[in-house]
């Protein structure tokens, strides 16, 4: 988040779309538990949470409009929201922070000089967990966790799914998993046994697989960085009406379009001429697009699935009107689809692009 700075819309635009993130995500364990048994909620706070004023050696203190202390109160006021906002909805909460490098409470220099823990990304967190402590059985369920001391790192069990986290500045870009493959050969290591990575750092969503293993970097909740913008033309993608299985994208620029119904209703995958249907339209989009990896038919199916559950009214028309019927639905179907599949392939692309960009200016300055 890097609460403190002016660019974009600065941090009160930061704020408020962070708080509609939040928002948003919270409406979602009720629509899912139509269909799954949802008892387990895991927030990540994966580090630069505040601006400090160390950044390019002191360069963007003027750009930076709050104080120290105000970027830390916000830090720790928006930690706190989400927590009151979930902490009702699930039996177990668990909440993580890791230090970034803009959280370093002491900087010469640029650079960090006391312990690698010594953060105000996870002192904000540490301060709110005391806050819970103090608030009794309302908040007995919810876990919290920190890196050990000296360390950057947390790995926590997920309900089955080993989830490790980093803030990402202790590796070149797009060398993610030669790094974590560096963690793991150390046995005293929890990092070894992750089945998923997520990180931060480099500010633009970017997902990755190697055998079964995930990499998953989440995008800043800025609306730009000036300088990369003025640097490289890039605003930022904070998206925070495109999370979740809607697909990646920003509002108007295609995907799953979900306006048809307020509610998710997975009773329609209860019908076998639906479940069928998103089938044929997958194999349809999949063998359309089979020169590229953006869409394999797996992958489309589910996402056929998904858009069929958050599309009920469509799925009913269809059915309850003759003249429509299963044909018409179908080809919905693939429109939304290929909007999906274009829309992945686009910032597949845009992302591919920042990490050579990335990887050249790191080469660059070797």
């Amino acid at each position: 988040m890097q609460f403190g700075k002016m660019d974009g819309d600065g941090p009160e635009g930061m704020l408020v779309r962070a708080m509609q993130c939040i928002d948003q995500a919270a409406d979602r364990p009720g629509a899912y538990r139509q269909r799954f048994d949802i008892k387990h909620v895991h927030l990540a706070w994966l580090g630069d949470h505040i601006e400090d004023f160390q950044s390019q050696g002191g360069a963007n203190t003027w750009r930076t409009q709050l104080t120290l202390t105000e970027q830390i109160c916000i830090t720790r006021r928006l930690m706190a929201y989400a927590i009151v906002k979930f902490a009702p909805l699930v039996s177990r909460l668990t909440v993580v922070a890791v230090p970034g490098n803009h959280g370093e409470a002491v900087r010469v220099n640029g650079k960090g000089v006391t312990r690698y823990d010594d953060s105000h990304d996870t002192d904000a967190l540490i301060s709110v967990s005391e806050a819970l402590a103090l608030a009794g059985e309302e908040f007995a369920h919810v876990e919290v966790y920190v890196p050990d001391t000296d360390e950057l790192t947390v790995v926590v069990d997920c309900s089955g799914t080993i989830v490790a986290h980093a803030h990402g500045h202790q590796r070149r870009p797009g060398k993610h998993f030669d790094w974590w493959r560096g963690q793991a050969f150390d046995k005293t290591s929890a990092m070894h046994t992750a089945d998923l990575l997520v990180a931060g750092h480099l500010h633009h969503e970017f997902i990755d697989t190697d055998g079964p293993r995930t990499f998953v970097q989440v995008p800043a909740m800025e609306s730009e960085s000036t300088w990369w913008r003025h640097r490289k033309g890039t605003r930022g993608a904070p998206r925070p009406d495109a999370h979740g299985h809607q697909g990646r994208r920003r509002a108007g620029e295609g995907g799953c379009r979900v306006t048809d119904s307020p509610a998710t209703d997975w009773r329609v995958l209860d019908l076998p001429e639906v479940v069928a249907l998103a089938g044929r339209a997958a194999r349809r989009v999949a063998d359309g697009y089979e020169d590229t990896p953006t869409m394999e038919y797996e992958d489309a199916r589910q996402e056929a699935l998904i858009i069929l559950a958050m599309k009920p009214a469509m799925v009913n028309e269809c059915l309850a009107e003759p003249s429509l019927g299963l044909g018409v639905l179908y080809h919905r179907l693939v429109l939304d689809l290929v909007d999906r599949v274009k829309t992945e392939a686009k910032y597949r692309i845009r992302h591919t692009s920042y990490e050579a960009a990335c990887d050249a200016a790191e080469k660059g300055r070797a």
